[in-house]
């Protein structure tokens, strides 16, 4: 009985995240370093007035050929739809975190997602609403 009680607490501590979440966070290993301090996701933030933020990478040995993933949670503004303005629109999106971050030389380009996700029950969807891959070139 007592093997089983410490077998359940020893499984119990193993796989529970002692990290804080809160909403509109995220706690991804692969978040970049801001120079900023996070003052240009949170201009983004106040003019898209989005949920929160996601960042996607590929693995840290491939990361100078990678693009940076940003996915905009739930926003409540979309970017134009008129084409032209779109992509100077996520263009702009584009730039600005790629002068905020810290280490500019592990990105070549930056894809600028816009998720719409709802959850129901244990269930998550997530779908694309707008997004564009930004290349450094570009800007």
């Amino acid at each position: 009985m007592l093997s089983a009680v410490t077998l359940s607490l020893t499984l119990c501590f193993c796989t529970s995240d002692n990290k804080p979440k809160s909403k509109g966070t995220n706690t991804s290993a692969l978040t970049p370093q801001f120079r900023d301090n996070g003052k240009t996701i949170d201009s983004l933030k106040s003019v898209y007035n989005f949920e929160g933020i996601e960042y996607e990478n590929w693995e840290d040995d491939d990361a100078t050929d990678s693009s940076l993933t940003v996915s905009f949670i739930n926003s409540k503004k979309l970017p134009s739809k008129d084409i032209d303005e779109g992509v100077k629109e996520f263009k702009a999106i584009a730039s600005s975190i790629h002068k905020s971050i810290v280490d500019t030389s592990k990105y070549n380009s930056y894809y600028i997602i816009f998720v719409k996700k709802d959850t129901i029950g244990n269930m998550v969807n997530g779908s694309h609403t707008a997004g564009m891959d930004v290349s450094v070139k570009e800007f």
